[in-house]
């Protein structure tokens, strides 16, 4: 593209990967290069070990007894597209996990918290300072694929810092949402815990924080109570995104936005219409909006960037579009890579209402 013009998705994916992935000339002339590369994660867990030795089944669904923190590596393959989560796939025939073709865990190893914050440290500080990203997951998650999906993000948004995630003790059913609930009201602790530690890595050592679903009321709850403990920890907070938030739109307006907005970091709302999961998780809370929802309003508040999803189209549930839309993808490297605000970013548009500016993904 031009100089001044956006970029297309196809440019800014090429763009990405090529920070991760040698040229095609490179794998011809190597015949025993992998098809697929490596990408190391950091976790933070609350949930309880199985005592099984397998990779998927390290971690269980039930709740652990404090902050457990390690090491993962997940692996992508070389043909991997931006905004795509590889798996399996029955409608393929696919029946097989293959590391060729699929992203999947290769390795869990639990370490030491001094080892592992001087290991995070030392990944967040180096090429120019880059920082931390910091994921947390939704409802009807496993540990697995919360590495997965963070895996995905990092490599994506080609991140040179250090990638972290939080994963709590999600039952990993979509039958379980009430028991998911309650896990997730009782890991605000932990995630204020891992919050702490990770503004404590150094002065200048930017975090940036994506959550999704329902990791957006225990990330929110417990930045809440970090800045009421020490508002001068906010410091270290460089973004926060909330992506298709399953939170009491009103619960967040009163008793969350007014600590949390306007203090430090930049806040970034992705809401959406099309969000059938939303619907459903009004309609099981007594028809009260939830915060991902663009209809029948949409929340816009001082101090905090609503962008409206509507119409990227992914998922039959339309809820995972922070990950599986290339669109948002690229919008999420220009606010998190480059920190351009929404105006400035090619694929968004202004509207206005009543209540103020809101931004809107083009056609």
């Amino acid at each position: 593209s031009s100089p001044g013009e956006s970029p297309t998705i196809r440019e800014l994916a090429n763009r990405t990967r090529k920070v991760r992935n040698p040229s095609e000339e490179s794998l011809k002339k190597d015949p025993d290069e992998k098809p697929f590369c490596t990408v190391r994660i950091f976790y933070a867990t609350n949930r309880g070990l199985t005592g099984e030795t397998s990779v998927d089944n390290r971690y269980g669904p039930r709740r652990g007894k404090g902050l457990v923190v390690g090491i993962t590596d997940v692996t992508i393959p070389k043909s991997h597209e931006m905004g795509e989560l590889e798996t399996p796939s029955i409608w393929k025939l696919e029946w097989k996990l293959d590391p060729r073709k699929h992203m999947s865990l290769a390795s869990v190893q639990v370490q030491d918290r001094k080892v592992w914050n001087q290991s995070v440290k030392r990944r967040a500080t180096a090429l120019g300072n880059p920082g931390v990203l910091l994921f947390i997951h939704g409802y009807n998650v496993t540990f697995p694929d919360a590495a997965i999906r963070t895996a995905q993000l990092t490599y994506d948004l080609a991140f040179p810092g250090a990638a972290v995630f939080f994963s709590w003790p999600s039952q990993g059913s979509v039958v379980a949402y009430p028991a998911d609930e309650q896990a997730a009201e009782w890991s605000v602790p932990q995630m204020k815990e891992l919050l702490k530690q990770l503004s404590s890595l150094g002065a200048n050592v930017p975090i940036y924080v994506v959550a999704h679903s329902m990791g957006n009321r225990i990330l929110t709850r417990a930045f809440k109570n970090l800045l009421d403990e020490d508002l001068t920890k906010r410091r270290a907070f460089k973004e926060l995104i909330l992506t298709a938030p399953d939170i009491d739109a009103e619960v967040f307006k009163t008793q969350i936005a007014p600590s949390i907005l306007g203090v430090g970091p930049h806040v970034t709302l992705y809401a959406s219409s099309q969000d059938q999961a939303l619907v459903a998780s009004r309609k099981f809370h007594g028809g009260y909006e939830r915060l991902g929802e663009s209809e029948p309003t949409v929340t816009i508040l001082p101090d905090l960037d609503t962008i409206d999803a509507s119409r990227i189209r992914t998922d039959f549930l339309g809820h995972s579009y922070f990950g599986d839309s290339s669109s948002v993808m690229s919008d999420l490297f220009y606010l998190i890579r480059e920190g351009m605000k929404p105006h400035e970013r090619f694929a968004l548009e202004r509207l206005s209402s009543p209540a103020g500016d809101y931004w809107r993904f083009k056609k």
